[in-house]
């Protein structure tokens, strides 16, 4: 739909930039469903295959298998206009999805879908997808969808690319601020540091904390001057954090300010300390198994895996590890 100002794409290795769209093979699923109103949802789902002269008894076939796929085999014989949000997307998804076109282009498609339904029709996209073999680019808001759709991820943050790599990658070794704290939830913890001296040995101070982190040797040597005149930024993962509720060796006491038991797990919001100017609690976000019985103002100890630590350069907003 736009002119590329520069560059080539690529479909299966012919160049598509000056191709029709209809000479390009490609089903793009809009955001906000595109259906032909004069069509009912039979007919609507049926297009692309009638477009190619496909016989009827194959469309039939795939119109009836997409409808029960996607749950509105009830409502073939009705027009878009009596349909909701949810059913309307759900025919826009079934309209891609009864083609095997090379290339699939979903734009937040599962946006008005209700909880269930995201969930049933997001394992389904992945199923027909894997079983189809076509690439998908897949645009979402939602990590989720994200995380569980994607062989690769594309992280972009005001038009420009943060970071492209597999789930995995993504997740645990974030390029920068903005993936550490987009991707996970709850988000990483990201909280100010600075390198300093405790005791003779070199640590990382926790800014407005009492915190103090031991570091390896090969820690330390990847912290540039730089990154340290530029400010330095802690990272680590709720999942990361262990806590207990006695005292042990190189654990650090907090406060439990507050508690959200969430069935699986808890989250808990433990108080390191307070800002000095603002007197805002700087706050860590651990998460626990639910049988880690605590209250809100108890004293717990906390460990950090030295391994799932990251850090990031304050001006540059990049990783430093």
């Amino acid at each position: 739909m736009e002119d590329p100002e520069e560059g080539d794409i690529f479909i299966d290795g012919q160049r598509v930039n000056d191709l029709s769209p209809a000479d390009r093979d490609i089903a793009f699923v809009f955001q906000f469903y595109a259906l032909y109103p004069h069509l009912n949802v039979y007919d609507n789902i049926a297009f692309p295959l009638k477009a190619v002269n496909v016989s009827k008894t194959e469309i039939d076939t795939q119109v009836k298998r997409v409808a029960e796929i996607l749950q509105i085999s009830d409502m073939l014989d009705r027009k878009p206009s009596v349909l909701s949000g949810g059913e309307m997307q759900r025919v826009a998804l079934g309209r891609a999805m009864v083609r095997q076109p090379k290339v699939y282009l979903l734009d937040e498609p599962m946006a008005n879908l209700d909880a269930k339904m995201r969930v049933d029709t997001r394992a389904e996209i992945k199923r027909l997808q894997h079983e189809i073999g076509a690439t998908t680019i897949f645009v979402t808001h939602d990590q989720v969808e994200a995380m569980s759709l994607a062989d690769r991820i594309a992280v972009i943050h005001q038009g420009i690319l943060q970071q492209i790599g597999t789930p995995h990658e993504i997740y645990n070794k974030p390029q920068s601020l903005f993936v550490a704290g987009f991707m996970g939830m709850p988000t990483m913890n990201l909280l100010d540091a600075e390198l300093t001296r405790k005791e003779g040995e070199s640590v990382l101070h926790l800014s407005h904390t009492d915190v103090h982190l031991r570091l390896s040797p090969e820690r330390q040597a990847t912290i540039t001057s730089g990154a340290q005149e530029n400010g330095l930024v802690f990272g680590i993962r709720p999942e990361h954090i262990t806590a207990v509720s006695q005292p042990s060796e190189h654990n650090i006491s907090a406060h439990v300010h507050l508690i959200e038991p969430l069935g699986a797990v808890n989250i808990l919001d433990i108080r390191l300390g307070t800002h000095s100017e603002t007197q805002d609690p700087i706050l860590l976000r651990v998460r626990t198994h639910p049988t880690f019985q605590v209250a809100v103002d108890d004293t717990i100890w906390l460990g950090f895996d030295e391994t799932e630590m990251h850090l990031f350069d304050r001006e540059t907003e990049q990783a430093v590890w």
